[in-house]
């Protein structure tokens, strides 16, 4: 990376006006989600946690919502054996993105 900024792991959209979280990326291993996914821990062992399997579509994330916010976990590194909604195998999750539902920032809508 030029310019000698260290790459940003964590990023917070806060509103200026209500002073709330709008919108929260994280790529940084120090994070936990409330099933205990971590970033780094591989496919298998973050689907146990969640209850969910990973498939391929337009991205490789699993999608958690509440009242309040939305969660996309997202993936990295592994395989599908072809084209549209395929079973993931392998790879790790490489990064949370929470997103208000009041207000979010949307610039990690196609995360």
């Amino acid at each position: 990376m030029g310019g000698g900024a260290p790459p940003c792991r964590t990023v917070f959209f806060v509103d200026r006006r209500s002073g709330r979280l709008e919108t929260f990326f994280t790529s940084a291993a120090r994070y936990q989600e409330a099933h205990g996914v971590r970033i780094g821990m591989p496919t298998p062992a973050a689907e146990r946690l969640l209850h969910r399997r990973l498939f391929a579509g337009c991205g490789t994330s699993i999608f958690l919502s509440s009242a309040r916010g939305d969660l996309t976990i997202h993936f990295a590194g592994g395989t599908s054996p072809g084209e549209g909604r395929m079973r993931v195998t392998g790879g790790h999750v490489a990064a949370f993105v929470l997103h208000s539902r009041r207000r979010d920032a949307g610039v990690f809508d196609c995360l």
